[in-house]
């Protein structure tokens, strides 16, 4: 069950942007983008999505700014958008000649990217008995913020880079700060409270996790001590690919993957975030590599 399991996991994950043949391809954005998003201000930030092949678009915001492109061969597009100031809230159109996508109440301020493992992970309301957050209550009912905004990665591994991910843009309330980061929550408002900015926090977390699950393979290749890693997941990729080729016929045996293999977050829940435009990082982790000490000093420097 394992092997059939995964086999669709691939399968599903090489075909979520595919198309048939000379089927028109709708104009779509990467889910990133949603209502009561957060952009980094100042800069320009970087849009991205599918449309037909060749077909033109453009990405105007209601700050006025636009920019125009067209999807490639493939019906990939990507393109840049000058951010003004602090601010909002604002709408982003996106337009093609016959389809229109608009993005509603968003805010122009910092972003930042939140990951690691449980001292990360764990939310505002704790995981009660055995691990709470102090003053969890009184916290959560004064969380009243509806210029912090959090968007939080589902949990996934992939051997191989995803280009993809889901979660959705949510306001800071009593109603759905308990499910935030406790570190980040509090990261946001203090920079809230100091920058007086829109805050956007993309949390990308779970517990129990090593610093190699969240590196990529380019990365880890540095380090000659997952040679070994990187060798058993290039086989397991192999073995995938054949298991897909022999239709018909009995998949090969693959081995367990879970969120300890290295490179399996980065490129789930990590790679998808990457051309997003963010101010920066904040990482808490560790626990999972105290015995290696000296591979983590190397790791966590790479």
């Amino acid at each position: 069950m394992k092997t059939i399991l995964f086999s669709i996991a691939i399968a599903v994950s090489q075909l979520a942007y595919s198309f048939p043949q000379g089927e028109k391809k709708p104009l779509r954005l990467s889910r990133l983008f949603s209502d009561h998003m957060v952009l980094q201000q100042q800069t320009s930030v970087n849009f991205w999505g599918q449309s037909a092949p060749g077909k033109k678009l453009t990405v105007s915001a209601s700050w006025g700014k636009h920019a125009s492109t067209s999807a490639d061969a493939n019906g990939n597009w990507k393109i840049k958008l000058a951010t003004p100031k602090a601010g909002g809230p604002y709408i982003v159109n996106i337009t093609t000649a016959d389809s229109t996508i608009v993005i509603k109440d968003v805010l122009v301020g910092e972003v930042w990217l939140a990951s690691g493992q449980s001292n990360m992970d764990i939310p505002l309301k704790g995981w009660p008995p055995g691990d709470t957050i102090l003053n969890s209550h009184q916290e959560i009912s004064n969380a009243v913020y509806p210029e912090i905004r959090f968007l939080k990665v589902p949990f996934g591994i992939s051997i191989t880079p995803l280009d993809s991910t889901g979660g959705k843009w949510l306001g800071t309330s009593p109603e759905t700060v308990g499910d935030f980061s406790a570190t980040a929550y509090f990261y946001a408002r203090k920079l809230h409270q100091e920058l007086h900015v829109p805050i956007g926090i993309i949390q990308s977390s779970i517990g129990g996790t090593p610093a190699e699950a969240w590196t990529s393979k380019a990365y880890l290749a540095r380090l000659k001590s997952f040679d070994k890693k990187i060798a058993a997941l290039e086989n397991l990729q192999a073995s995938a690919r054949s298991g897909q080729q022999a239709a018909g016929s009995e998949r090969p045996d693959i081995p367990e993957l879970n969120s300890n293999s290295p490179t399996v977050l980065f490129n789930a829940m990590i790679h998808p975030l990457v051309p997003y435009t963010i101010k920066g990082v904040i990482w808490y982790q560790g626990e999972s590599n105290v015995g290696r000490a000296e591979q983590y000093k190397r790791l966590f420097l790479i």
